[in-house]
């Protein structure tokens, strides 16, 4: 299944189950990623936060969180919620969340996992 935006990646209405086999992975343990999505008109509310690995080592935790948009950078701004200290698995990874939003508006989806060895992978 390929990473389509609203299907599997952004904003969505219901938990993916199926490995997004994106065409590369990269390495995200001592790393934190962030993606800037629009959220849809009607959107009040996210209950779910989650993320594909494709392969980790030991016992790994994960950091999920919602931001605002400082468009004068261009980057992540305010935390308007989070979800910490999760466990890694291989496959979709979600933590559970109450975090308010408003429609049509900019935000940023943000990870971060702590450092593993060899390595955690996530894919895009």
């Amino acid at each position: 299944m390929a990473m389509v935006e609203g299907t599997n990646i952004g904003f969505i209405l219901s938990s993916p189950t199926l490995n997004p086999n994106g065409p590369s992975s990269f390495s995200i343990d001592s790393d934190n990623r962030g993606a800037k999505f629009t959220s849809p008109a009607n959107a009040t509310n996210i209950s779910e936060l989650g993320w594909y690995c494709s392969n980790y080592s030991g016992a790994v935790n994960y950091e999920m969180g919602i931001y605002t948009h400082n468009s004068s950078t261009n980057e992540p701004g305010t935390l308007v919620g989070a979800n910490k200290s999760n466990t890694v698995g291989v496959g979709w990874n979600r933590a559970s969340v109450d975090i308010n939003i408003s429609g049509n508006t900019v935000y940023w989806i943000c990870i971060q996992v702590d450092i593993t060895s060899p390595g955690t992978s996530c894919d895009f």
